[in-house]
């Protein structure tokens, strides 16, 4: 499983630049795989943040911001 190593190289772009919107999109997909919703719309919301244009992305920080909103506890 190669999704510990991807996070560690996600985390290590964003420590010389923090504004990576493609490192929070990459954090936000491999949050997805592992079942982590809340980190994966923490990266997510960051990323849109930081290109608020995208609408695809804001799509899916809305989709995945009901998904959370609407699950069981």
């Amino acid at each position: 499983n190669r999704l510990p190593a991807a996070v560690l190289l996600f985390r290590k772009a964003l420590q010389g630049n923090l504004r990576q919107t493609e490192a929070h999109l990459g954090l936000s997909r491999i949050a997805l795989r592992m079942g982590d919703l809340e980190a994966a719309r923490e990266a997510l919301a960051r990323a849109v943040e930081l290109a608020p244009g995208q609408l695809n992305q804001t799509r899916q920080l809305a989709d995945l911001t009901y998904q959370l909103y609407f699950r069981d506890p």
